[in-house]
């Protein structure tokens, strides 16, 4: 029995596929990657309301039921941060 080959597996480090085995992108000197996406959400929450409210309306005018859907969950999200906002705030005006 070779109990060694399970442990090769784990040691391996595992890489986003870029062919560098480092986990960074290639490119450029190392420098900042232009195609990349930035997953940091740009705005406050209302501006955020609208922006996944408007790209849920597109999709559904495109006939995407699926992309709609996801858009909507994310318009949920900031609904719901509002309006916990909203709430604390009263709380914190009723003190």
């Amino acid at each position: 029995m070779n109990n060694n080959r399970g442990n090769n597996n784990n040691n391996r480090r595992r890489s986003r596929g870029n062919g560098n085995g480092n986990g960074r992108p290639q490119g450029n000197g190392g420098g900042q990657q232009l195609n990349r996406i930035d997953s940091r959400a740009r705005g406050n929450a209302p501006q955020l309301l609208e922006k996944y409210r408007k790209l849920a309306h597109d999709a559904h005018l495109n006939g995407d039921r699926v992309t709609a859907e996801y858009y909507l969950q994310f318009a949920d999200h900031y609904f719901r941060v509002i309006a916990d906002t909203r709430l604390r705030q009263e709380e914190a005006r009723a003190r």
